[in-house]
């Protein structure tokens, strides 16, 4: 039965999506589902999409669904953005005095040693706190001694 002529007999109507909704849709170039959210609009007007792909419409669904959970968590990224980068464009956003940034920057060379090839998306506590642990157990000069000093004590 077509599905025009199962809707008349049944009443049922196929709803439209919502604004701002998900999108799922068929991309004939790529043959493959291409799934889009909407992210807002950014200060030129544009509206910002992410978008995902699969082979089959429900493979879209489900990444979709995980891209959900990523916003809800606030943890979106791509998976190639490094926790260096993360902190380098921190640093490059920063609108303080150049002195203060200079010592920023001097500062985080020092934390991301360890982390900084590593993907932010992977990144965890586990990770933070092994890397803290390998930079709480170098020498470090006489002038940091003051800076660290709260810091060491309240960490285990």
């Amino acid at each position: 039965m077509a599905s025009w002529l199962y809707g008349l007999l049944t009443g049922a109507v196929a709803g439209r999506r919502g604004y701002g909704e998900d999108s799922i849709y068929w991309h004939e170039a790529k043959g493959r589902y291409v799934g889009a959210i909407s992210l807002g609009y950014d200060l030129t007007g544009k509206r910002i999409r992410k978008s995902v792909t699969g082979k089959a419409n429900a493979e879209v669904r489900d990444k979709l669904k995980a891209l959900h959970g990523e916003l809800d968590e606030g943890t979106v990224s791509s998976p190639a953005y490094r926790v260096g980068e993360a902190v380098s464009a921190w640093l490059d956003g920063l609108k303080l005095d150049p002195s203060t940034v200079t010592n920023y920057r001097f500062m985080a060379k020092h934390v991301t040693e360890g982390l900084g090839n590593g993907r932010l998306r992977d990144l965890s506590p586990e990770d933070v706190q092994a890397s803290w642990r390998t930079f709480r157990c170098r020498p470090v000069p006489a002038s940091w001694s003051t800076r660290f000093c709260a810091i060491r004590s309240s960490t285990p």
